[in-house]
């Protein structure tokens, strides 16, 4: 699925951020989305909350949760945020299109 693919991208764009220090660059993807995930936290918090959950439940280790979030709420379809995370697509949707937006903004860099 194309979307499986965007989502380990999100996370190959989000770890760079350790590799861009290496070289003295900075990773904006990754200070991005730390900004909308506090951004998720405060704004959605019962939303964000469920995603959490929904994650340990899956097996993720704190380590990864926010790595995890960025990269769902980039790349997942509907059904997903309905189906595993029992969530309101459309009351999260703005915050999905800003996840998105960023996602988008980086990826299609050259």
């Amino acid at each position: 699925r194309t979307n499986t693919i965007k989502h380990e991208l999100a996370h190959a764009m989000y770890t760079l951020k350790y590799e861009a220090k290496k070289l003295g660059n900075n990773n904006n993807y990754s200070q991005a989305v730390k900004k909308l995930n506090e951004e998720f936290s405060s704004d959605f918090p019962k939303e964000y909350d469920k995603i959490i959950k929904g994650l340990k439940r899956q097996g993720y280790g704190e380590n990864v949760l926010l790595d995890e979030v960025q990269a769902y709420m980039s790349t997942s379809l509907k059904d997903e945020f309905v189906d595993e995370f029992k969530l309101n697509y459309d009351s999260l949707l703005p915050m999905i299109k800003k996840y998105r937006s960023n996602f988008n903004k980086y990826y299609k860099q050259k």
